[in-house]
């Protein structure tokens, strides 16, 4: 993990970008300009529902010690801090978004078990694909996967265990 993250925290130009997950360097696919919107909408709609609740981050690092995993989702909703001197860790970390377009494998049978196994409370999937919105609680470390997941399509109100009810729109206005 330490080796991991003195080489690519040196923001060398030209570096691709990586995330380590359980041990292993995988380099992130390249954005289309719909996910990056999404991702910042996402993120501005949480930071205008929650402005003094959280620290809304977008693509940025997660840092799973247990299980030698730096991911970096494209939303992470932590506690309130500034993070000046080390990233969040999973203690810090309520809940985490990936806006899947073409990631949807990857960011079920990768990320949900490291996320699983660091033990976040909450992780969604937004399939832009398939039109919805996977949301899955109750981690277990120990079979890295979680306990109950609830499926909600395009517009529904989104029922989430951190959050409560929320309105489709309040939290993705697009």
């Amino acid at each position: 993990m330490e080796e991991y993250r003195t080489m690519f925290e040196s923001d060398r130009p030209g570096t691709p970008e990586t995330e380590l997950i359980f041990g292993v360097i995988y380099e992130k696919m390249a954005k289309s300009p719909k996910h990056t919107s999404l991702v910042n909408t996402i993120k501005d709609n949480f930071n205008l529902l929650f402005p003094k609740q959280y620290n809304v981050r977008a693509e940025g690092p997660i840092i799973f010690p247990n299980i030698d995993s730096q991911p970096e989702p494209d939303i992470a909703v932590c506690r309130r801090k500034p993070y000046l001197k080390d990233h969040p860790t999973a203690a810090d970390t309520l809940l985490i978004i990936e806006v899947a377009l073409s990631s949807y494998r990857y960011d079920k049978n990768q990320k949900l078990p490291n996320y699983a196994a660091a033990e976040i409370p909450e992780y969604w999937i937004l399939d832009l694909k398939r039109e919805k919105l996977e949301i899955y609680f109750d981690p277990s470390a120990s079979t890295e996967s979680y306990r109950e997941q609830v499926d909600f399509p395009w517009g529904a109100t989104i029922q989430s265990p951190t959050f409560g009810d929320q309105k489709w729109g309040d939290l993705f206005d697009f």
